[in-house]
């Protein structure tokens, strides 16, 4: 007889419950408004001077330069022209113009006159660079003085801003202007002085770039322009 065997039914896992979970809605962040944003403007340049443009043809008895433009021709003065250039610097620098201590003193000879009144200016002397003390009988001991000049100048410049305190008798300023304008001029560069054409060319320029340049500090002209008209009209080219 055939044994029929029972089969052993698995049980199934019971069905979990689904638990249905609702949409959370989120708050929508708040809107911050942000300032706009300015460009930056770019800053400023400082105007740079306007530089001729010239061509130096050469120089006239070591003395006056001569260039050209598209119209016509300029004559500057060179010691003239530097002179105010100095003159111009020192006044800037006035109670600050830079001075160098002499390794040796230098002594100067004056008339007890002027001796004695450079010593009562000794301080206005020292603001235009000059350090002087007493040094015995009609002299000066000059301890200081300005770089711009040159060792051998110093006597002369000494004995003419003497000259210049006896003879003028006005304010600190006017009497300080004097002294500069003594210093300048044996300072800048002299009539006859023999100049490259580099350093002629870049002077020049320097020059008709600066407005303030037409006249030294003693009222001469430093620089002159002859049209190519005026040339033209010289030369009977033109009637």
């Amino acid at each position: 007889p055939v044994r029929l065997v029972k089969p052993e039914l698995t049980p199934v896992p019971e069905a979990k419950p689904v638990v249905r979970v609702a949409p959370v809605t989120l708050p929508e962040p708040p809107v911050v408004e942000t300032p706009p944003v300015e460009p930056q403007k770019p800053e400023k340049e400082e105007p740079k001077p306007h530089t001729p443009e010239v061509r130096v043809l050469g120089e006239a008895f070591h003395t006056y330069i001569i260039a050209e433009d598209k119209d016509g021709l300029w004559l500057i003065d060179k010691h003239a022209a530097h002179e105010k250039m100095l003159f111009d610097k020192l006044k800037q620098e006035l109670g600050d113009i830079p001075s160098q201590l002499l390794l040796a003193p230098q002594p100067v000879t004056l008339s007890q006159t002027e001796k004695a009144v450079c010593l009562e200016q000794a301080e206005l002397l020292r603001k235009a660079g000059l350090v002087v003390e007493d040094f015995g009988r009609g002299a000066l001991l000059v301890r200081e003085a300005p770089m711009y000049l040159a060792p051998e100048d110093i006597p002369f410049v000494l004995s003419d801003m003497a000259g210049r305190l006896q003879s003028h008798r006005g304010t600190e300023n006017e009497l300080l202007e004097e002294l500069l304008k003594s210093m300048a001029c044996k300072a800048a560069v002299k009539a006859g002085m023999v100049t490259d054409t580099a350093e002629l060319q870049t002077f020049a320029q320097t020059v008709l770039a600066n407005d303030s340049v037409r006249n030294c500090p003693h009222g001469r002209p430093c620089v002159t322009y002859v049209s190519r008209y005026q040339l033209e009209k010289l030369f009977k080219r033109i009637v």
